[in-house]
């Protein structure tokens, strides 16, 4: 096993000799990638250079021509609940009924579940962030002020 400088000895990312096109056209070669947890890496390059393919290979959106990309030891696919990916530009329909709550709840979606009702948990797991900057961080605040806070069975909103 292959370690870095902080100890870790698993990589989160691990991507072998990857290659991609895009009818026929080559636009990665040969990738190999490890990144380890608490890493800090970034992506730079021109447009065009695969970035963004990269990414979308990572998350399992696309499939590689050849090579390997494991994520958390596992395929995409299979940790795809566990990521959250928010695209560089998306065109929005601003008309579209949807609400900030909504998009937030779409990250709980689950294999298995994609489709089905949220629960109450996610729900409630959703609105943690809001509340916990919202009210003041004091168990009886956040029972007093938030029901959610107090419907979750948790002392504290955080």
């Amino acid at each position: 096993m292959l370690s870095n400088d902080s100890g870790n000895t698993a990589p989160i990312i691990r991507i072998e000799d990857l290659d991609f096109a895009y009818n026929g056209q080559a636009v990665l070669e040969k990738v190999n990638l490890e990144v380890y947890e608490g890493d800090f890496i970034a992506m730079i390059g021109p447009n065009g250079g695969g970035k963004t393919t990269l990414l979308k290979l990572m998350l399992g959106l696309l499939k590689p021509i050849q090579g390997n990309v494991r994520v958390l030891g596992q395929t995409p696919r299979q940790v795809s609940h566990q990521i959250g990916y928010v695209p560089q530009d998306v065109n929005i329909n601003r008309r579209f009924p949807i609400t900030a709550l909504d998009v937030v709840l779409m990250g709980k979606l689950a294999p298995g579940r994609r489709w089905s009702k949220n629960r109450q948990q996610d729900r409630i797991d959703a609105w943690r962030p809001w509340i916990a900057s919202t009210w003041p961080n004091t168990p009886s605040a956040a029972s007093a002020s938030c029901p959610a806070a107090s419907a979750s069975g948790s002392s504290s909103p955080g």
